[in-house]
């Protein structure tokens, strides 16, 4: 076991706000993928600072009750211990429609990669290991609501990571964006954008 200092945690110097504002995803093959098949990216001091996406693909925008979005890590530390990490995302779709059933067809057995703004203004990138695929679709119609909340699933070698603003709108699709690819995912998720 490797024994590592202890850095400070400092305290914010703003008024934090909490949860989500943006919510984008690809699929993870949709990625630059090493030979070995991991994500190619690269991580300085807990910050992703470069990230390669194979050509024409990006991530795509999910309009969602933000509000609803919830991001949790788990870490499990083992009396041996080895540490494991889980990552869960759940988001809700906030329309039960013929384009999020084509969206929701498209995440099932596809390992995705989640890219998250928070309301604080900082990017988060879950995914990058490969394991987080879709495990739970809920949809609900009554006089409230009518929604599908998706649950995303995976285990991760690390914790969620910081991904730095500066290189997010390169690998971000414009709003209006869908793929003329009709046999991609990306056109899939594209068609969904506004959720209607």
């Amino acid at each position: 076991m490797i024994c590592n200092s202890i850095a400070a945690s400092l305290k914010a110097c703003k008024p934090t706000r909490n949860g989500l504002s943006k919510i984008y995803v690809i699929a993870f093959h949709d990625l630059k993928l090493s030979l070995l098949g991991d994500a190619e990216y690269i991580e300085v001091d807990g910050v992703v600072t470069s990230l390669k996406m194979k050509n024409q693909r990006n991530f795509v925008e999910i309009q969602n009750s933000n509000k609803s979005a919830l991001l949790k890590e788990m870490v499990t530390v083992f009396d041996n211990g080895s540490v494991e990490i889980n990552q869960e995302f759940t988001l809700t779709l906030m329309t039960i429609s013929a384009k999020n059933k084509m969206f929701v067809n498209a995440l099932i057995s596809t390992p995705v990669v989640f890219l998250n703004k928070t309301r604080n203004g900082e990017w988060l990138v879950i995914g990058l290991d490969g394991n987080l695929t879709l495990k739970d679709v809920s949809g609900e119609i009554n006089e409230n609501s009518n929604q599908r909340t998706l649950t995303f699933t995976g285990s991760a070698l690390q914790l969620i990571s910081e991904i730095d603003a500066s290189i997010v709108p390169s690998l971000i699709s414009p709003p209006e964006w869908v793929d003329t690819n009709k046999n991609g995912f990306n056109y899939t998720l594209g068609m969904v954008l506004k959720a209607t």
